[in-house]
């Protein structure tokens, strides 16, 4: 089957077991980059599921607690205040407490048209393990059709892996294999990645910084995902944005 022709179905515990053994596994893994000043490393891997390369980076946040990276990455309203390359995102269909579809689109560099996404994307947090998994593929969804304007693209298998750190301080993994389809070759993905996601980690240490001091003043209470027993409904006043 095809990346972009998977249908939406809840995660099973295997699919949690494959995520993480992804990231901490050694299996055909060659490292591409290494930036000792700043404790990132990043390894490439061939997938039979897309000609592009699977990127994986691995960092340390020693002032950064995994409870406060898990919430900058799930609260979606807060999304749109740090992530500058997005251009709208939404919820399509909520399939369970922590399974969702959703849509989103972003801005391209230069000449390339901006691309979009309708995605599956699953979470789970065990503080007492100190680990919290969120990751996603894209899906065929009746509701997330193809946008006029937009090049649909592919997240064959992206996500994120938060761990307590020793000491303190949080140990952050992150996987992608994302192919933005359209004319850019294989190629010349494969060569950016591991260019492009160093620049991943700035954004996430500025909106953890920042997240704080804006929550305090955005639905304060509000963080469904913490709550994996119940799907999440908006904040009391709050209207999810669509086009």
């Amino acid at each position: 089957m095809a990346a972009n022709d998977r249908e939406a179905k809840i995660a099973t515990e295997e699919d949690f077991a494959n995520f993480e053994s992804e990231c901490k596994g050694t299996d055909e893994w060659k490292e591409a980059y290494t930036d000792k000043a700043r404790n990132i490393v990043i390894w490439t891997k061939k997938t039979k599921l897309s000609p592009i390369n699977m990127m994986r980076l691995r960092t340390e946040f020693p002032d950064i607690e995994p409870e406060l990276l898990y919430d900058v990455l799930h609260d979606h309203i807060y999304r749109k205040a740090w992530d500058d390359s997005m251009v709208a995102g939404y919820i399509v269909q909520q399939l369970d407490p922590t399974n969702e579809v959703g849509y989103y689109s972003a801005k391209s560099p230069g000449p390339v048209a901006n691309r979009d996404f309708c995605n599956q994307r699953t979470w789970r947090g065990r503080p007492d393990e100190g680990k919290w998994m969120i990751f996603n593929h894209s899906v065929k969804h009746p509701d997330c059709g193809e946008v006029k304007g937009f090049v649909r693209a592919i997240s064959v298998f992206s996500g994120y892996l938060v761990e307590r750190r020793e000491g303190g301080g949080t140990v952050f993994t992150y996987i992608t294999c994302t192919d933005p389809c359209g004319w850019i070759p294989s190629f010349v993905v494969n060569s950016l990645m591991t260019s492009f996601a160093p620049k991943v980690i700035d954004k996430l240490i500025s909106a953890s910084a920042s997240y704080a001091d804006w929550k305090k003043d955005h639905y304060p209470d509000w963080k469904p995902w913490l709550d994996e027993e119940n799907v999440m409904t908006w904040p009391e006043g709050y209207e999810e944005p669509r086009p």
